[in-house]
């Protein structure tokens, strides 16, 4: 059988071509792989982090570079390329160790994923690098993180006596409806 341009096809070409395409899917799989990894350690991908503008206006950016400050004592001169999950999940576990509670265990992992993807975006990191970011497990459970404290009658009379007076009616208020 001939192809209407001369040339030979049928079942073998059509198998050749397959061939091909998986070979070429081995050699290139994804886009994501596409960008080559720069060199790039921590430290210098936090400092290029908060250098943007973007970053600067959030009402949040003294607690992100303070998170970004405890991640570099730990990955700071590492290349960013060669954070692993596992070096992910064994940060949360000494930040749990520190007495720090799963809520901000959590903030401080979105942090740094946000970061990484904006790098990714941005081209100064590859597919390689975002790829452990979002597989890793939240700390914190729906509701694990609420408190259960109900003043007594004596710490709302001490807390009523020392605040200030235009909070006294809404301590008050809040005390004897149940608010939070």
């Amino acid at each position: 059988m001939r192809l209407p341009d001369g040339r030979p096809g049928g079942i073998e070409e059509a198998r050749a071509a397959e061939g091909k395409r998986k070979t070429q899917k081995v050699e290139n799989p994804t886009i994501l792989e596409r960008v080559p990894a720069k060199k790039m350690t921590f430290s210098e991908l936090a400092e290029w982090y908060l250098e943007q503008k973007a970053v600067k206006r959030l009402a949040s950016y003294h607690r992100i570079k303070g998170i970004l400050t405890k991640f570099n004592e730990v990955f700071g001169l590492r290349m960013v390329s060669s954070i692993k999950l596992q070096d992910l999940e064994e940060y949360q576990e000494r930040r749990a160790e520190q007495d720090r509670t799963p809520a901000t265990i959590d903030m401080e992992i979105s942090v740094v994923k946000t970061m990484v993807t904006k790098a990714f975006d941005n081209d100064l990191v590859d597919g390689r690098t975002v790829k452990a970011f979002p597989r890793i497990k939240r700390k914190l459970r729906r509701g694990a993180n609420t408190r259960k404290r109900i003043l007594n009658v004596a710490e709302y009379l001490r807390l009523v006596s020392v605040a200030a007076p235009h909070l006294k009616a809404i301590i008050i208020t809040a005390y004897n409806t149940g608010m939070r």
